[in-house]
């Protein structure tokens, strides 16, 4: 998930970009929780020389974790891109075929997983960064779905319909 930095001169100001009902923030400095910082914004001193990370949870599927780019400080204003949010997922919904376009940016193996909404794996397999991907999802009964594609330092969650 992406991580948008700004400052007003004296204050750092990180939020991510990810914006959903129903799911929790927790965040992360130095890979210490911070249990009084829960929303998807934080703002700390801007001489701070930390690390910051976001996990976000979702109510109904506790066991999905979306992670935040990591936010190395100091470092330079704007977005922190790790590359995995270029990933393309089409069509959507879907009847049948649903292809997903990997960035020629990703490098590496990563777990592409199809989810149920109660976070049951109906799919897995790897998936290689500059890749499409074409799924016959013709065995999984129409709804809401989610394809999750991850290593070991970044996630991407995405939701599909199956119709």
């Amino acid at each position: 998930l992406p991580v948008i930095r700004s400052n007003d001169g004296s204050n750092e100001h990180l939020k991510v970009d990810y914006t959903y009902t129903g799911v929790d923030y927790q965040w992360y400095k130095n890979d210490t929780l911070l249990t009084d910082k829960t929303t998807d914004s934080l703002v700390f001193p801007i001489s701070d020389t930390s690390t910051y990370l976001c996990k976000v949870t979702y109510d109904s599927l506790p066991d999905l974790v979306l992670v935040s780019d990591t936010v190395v400080l100091p470092s330079p204003l704007g977005i922190v891109h790790s590359g995995i949010e270029n990933i393309q997922v089409y069509p959507n919904p879907t009847k049948d075929i649903l292809n997903i376009r990997t960035g020629q940016e990703l490098k590496g193996i990563y777990r592409l997983e199809i989810l149920s909404l109660t976070g049951r794996s109906m799919l897995i397999q790897s998936v290689r960064g500059g890749e499409t991907v074409q799924l016959r999802l013709s065995n999984l009964s129409k709804g809401i779905y989610f394809v999750r594609i991850s290593n070991a330092n970044s996630s991407f969650v995405r939701k599909i319909v199956r119709k």
